[in-house]
């Protein structure tokens, strides 16, 4: 004898099998994988951490419309004893989970890349395709880098791009305020 399924039962059972399992993740490369791709040897990278001030931590949200973390771990590429960048991994919720990414910076804070680590949710994982993340390259803090602006949205995975970008946006105000700051000058007192 053969069982056979209510219709609506079955209908919910193959949608179900379509979706994602809870917890599974794409994971796309490692963060050290990402680093070397970013700043290939001989540059090295070193891992640091920033410790945010409380003035530090409102500028930045002041700057990057986002809360800022007040521990900030990130990585410093040199090459031949020359500073050539910056990089931070960094975790954003999309709809509900966790997105990780790399922003690799130049020394004065422009996108060098962005590359996605490991993305958890069912939906929105065409923030994957390399011409969406391209829109970032060579992009500093300003009032245009938003979502709809300077960035396109992608549709289907509006909530994976907007966190992407927000994040994007709270990392170069750090790296403004804390990293670039820092090494500027300082003129005469």
């Amino acid at each position: 004898m053969v069982h056979r399924w209510p219709p609506c039962l079955a209908a919910l059972l193959f949608s179900l099998s379509l979706a994602a399992p809870a917890g599974a993740a794409r994971v796309y490369a490692t963060a050290q994988e990402a680093l070397v791709r970013h700043f290939p040897p001989p540059a090295t990278t070193a891992r640091k951490v920033a410790w945010l001030t409380r003035a530090q931590a409102e500028e930045v949200e002041r700057r990057g419309g986002e809360p800022s973390r007040r521990v900030v771990p990130y990585y410093e590429a040199h090459q031949a004893g020359r500073l050539i960048g910056y990089a931070f991994v960094d975790d954003v919720i999309g709809r509900t989970e966790p997105i990780t990414y790399l922003v690799a910076l130049t020394p004065e804070a422009a996108v060098v890349g962005v590359d996605l680590l490991t993305f958890r949710e069912s939906h929105g994982y065409e923030v994957e395709r390399q011409s969406w993340r391209d829109q970032f390259h060579g992009r500093r803090l300003s009032p245009e880098l938003h979502l709809g602006r300077a960035i396109d949205s992608i549709s289907g995975a509006t909530l994976s791009a907007r966190a992407i970008t927000r994040g994007i946006r709270r990392l170069l105000a750090t790296a403004e305020v804390v990293l670039t700051s820092a090494r500027r000058p300082q003129g005469p007192r």
